[in-house]
């Protein structure tokens, strides 16, 4: 976009007006979903809980399709987060750039997310490979919006107990990540239709990876080991995630609160 302004400047006691062209980007402000894509157990919970906050961001009433752009990003490596989003952000260099959440959808455990067919080459955790150090995570630089937000749905990824690393509370002190809300699980995460509430099917329960995922909407949410067996029957209640910004914890909360169907 160009405007176009007069400049006015005195040259030997006489007026002279100038124009000057000035190039204003537009302002785009993104929602970057990521989910790991590999042939595993907890596939479809994982694809399909992306596919929900994905409809949900687009039926929010502040939502148009010339502000804002979402993106339901396959990977199969979690280093890929950095390039995707480098390549992202190169498709729109065009406009001013500014990225208001991002969501990482995966398995998970002390060191982050996981992926499980594929080794992470950048800054890879020694031993298994599938899991990205701080190292990598820093370098994913972006412009974020002031209230941005970026929430990992794997197990454990914002636990504060025991030998657990508090992934969530270490993404939180990074200078990158500086001023962004940081959501993490704070136990294991289940499938289930309601963000607030643990419940799901036999079907999606059955197997490796079950069925009727597209029968309704998706949630990675936080629970306790034993009770799958109840979330059968009614809705249980969940375990919030933890929340961190700038190394400190903020709150704990069901991510319904801002990632609801109903």
């Amino acid at each position: 976009m160009e405007k176009r302004i007069f400049r006015i400047k005195e040259v030997d006691g006489c007026t002279d007006f100038q124009h000057v062209t000035l190039e204003i980007k537009e302002k785009l402000i993104l929602i970057l979903l990521f989910y790991i894509d590999e042939d595993h157990k907890g596939k479809f919970m994982i694809s399909e809980s992306a596919q929900t906050r994905l409809q949900n961001v687009k039926k929010n009433s502040w939502y148009d399709n010339k502000t804002y752009k979402a993106h339901c990003i396959p990977i199969q490596s979690v280093d890929e987060i950095i390039t995707q989003t480098e390549a992202i952000l190169k498709k729109h260099e065009d406009k001013n750039v500014f990225v208001h959440e991002m969501g990482v959808f995966s398995h998970a455990a002390g060191d982050g997310p996981i992926s499980y067919n594929t080794d992470v080459k950048n800054c890879p955790e020694p031993k298994s490979k599938k899991q990205m150090l701080m190292c990598g995570w820093e370098q994913i630089k972006v412009n974020w919006t002031n209230n941005a937000k970026c929430v990992f749905y794997g197990c454990n990824t914002g636990n504060a107990l025991g030998s657990y690393k508090n992934f969530a509370e270490n993404i939180s002190n990074l200078p990158n990540f500086k001023n962004v809300e940081i959501w993490g699980q704070s136990t294991y995460s289940f499938p289930s239709f309601y963000p607030d509430k643990r419940f799901t099917t036999v079907a999606r329960s059955t197997g490796e990876n079950g069925s009727g995922w597209d029968v309704a909407e998706t949630y990675q949410v936080a629970g306790n080991k034993g009770e799958g067996a109840k979330a059968l029957l009614s809705p249980i209640p969940v375990n919030p995630l933890n929340v961190y910004k700038n190394g400190k914890p903020i709150k704990s909360t069901h991510q319904g609160v801002f990632n609801d169907h109903r």
